[in-house]
């Protein structure tokens, strides 16, 4: 009966052994479980707040889009209704008009170059010609 005894007592010291070691492995393990969990706590905290902010951006967009609108509306209407604007077809008229004194001031131009280039050749020529005549 001793021995059995002593068989038994020393399965128990194997046991105990053994749930030792997995007793230390548990708490290493659910030390870095804490670990992570505060980490993911940190992140969805942060998470959170950058969801607050952009549905806190996204807020500002759609209240400055409404604004541009609003603005872009009341200067269509002030255009449309001011006195003072021009019309289009105003200032086509007037790009037109400029565009023939422009056109107009080129081709004088050009004729009077033309004419001083050409008085030059003639009286080049009649020299030439004089010249000639005198040497005969």
């Amino acid at each position: 009966m001793e021995n059995l005894e002593k068989l038994i007592n020393e399965k128990f010291v194997t046991v105990n052994t053994k749930l030792d070691g997995i007793s230390g492995r548990l708490d290493k393990i659910n030390g870095s479980v804490q670990q992570h969990e505060k980490v993911i706590t940190e992140a969805l905290i942060e998470r959170a707040a950058n969801r607050q902010l952009q549905t806190d951006k996204f807020k500002e967009i759609d209240a400055l889009e409404i604004r541009t609108n609003l603005l872009e509306k009341e200067e269509v209407k002030h255009f449309s209704a001011c006195p003072i604007a021009p019309t289009i077809k105003d200032n086509q008229k007037k790009i037109r008009k400029l565009e023939d004194e422009s056109l107009s001031n080129k081709s004088v131009k050009k004729f009077i170059s033309l004419v001083f280039i050409s008085g030059l050749a003639l009286g080049g020529v009649i020299i030439g010609i004089v010249e000639l005549l005198i040497k005969i």
